[in-house]
């Protein structure tokens, strides 16, 4: 991905990334699909998201639209911070993990996900209804 300087609609110069093939653009944001992966938990998609304009702004609620534009709604995204040593930090790029309309992650953060029914979550008090009586 070579920096270029492009000639906007109106002529005037823009300073940017060329896009290169298989990027597509969305708004603020270039999406590149990763291709598939399969795991234990299902097969993901994997896209690397970053904006236009390059700055590092991360806005949860513009991947989440982006996520459901592309996938659509019925499908979960996970999007991963590693362990420091593994770290790769060279451009202002977001990686999401998009799963299968069917599968479901082994944990989440609602009530209502069978996965977590039972179980304590560490520094999350309890329903008053789930505590015994003492």
């Amino acid at each position: 991905m070579d920096r270029d300087e492009d000639r906007s609609d109106d002529g005037s110069p823009v300073t940017g990334m060329r896009i290169p093939p298989g990027v597509e653009t969305h708004g603020d944001y270039h999406v590149v699909d990763r291709g598939d992966h399969e795991t234990s938990w299902g097969r993901f998609t994997h896209v690397e998201i970053h904006r236009v304009d390059d700055s590092p702004t991360h806005d949860w609620y513009d991947l989440f639209e982006l996520k459901n534009e592309l996938f659509g709604e019925d499908r979960a995204a996970l999007e991963v911070y590693p362990p420091a040593e593994r770290l790769v930090d060279d451009t202002n790029s977001y990686h999401l993990w998009v799963l299968e309309a069917d599968a479901e992650l082994p944990f989440g953060i609602h009530d209502a996900d069978s996965t977590n029914r039972g179980t304590v979550i560490p520094g999350r008090r309890p329903d008053p209804e789930d505590v015994p009586d003492r």
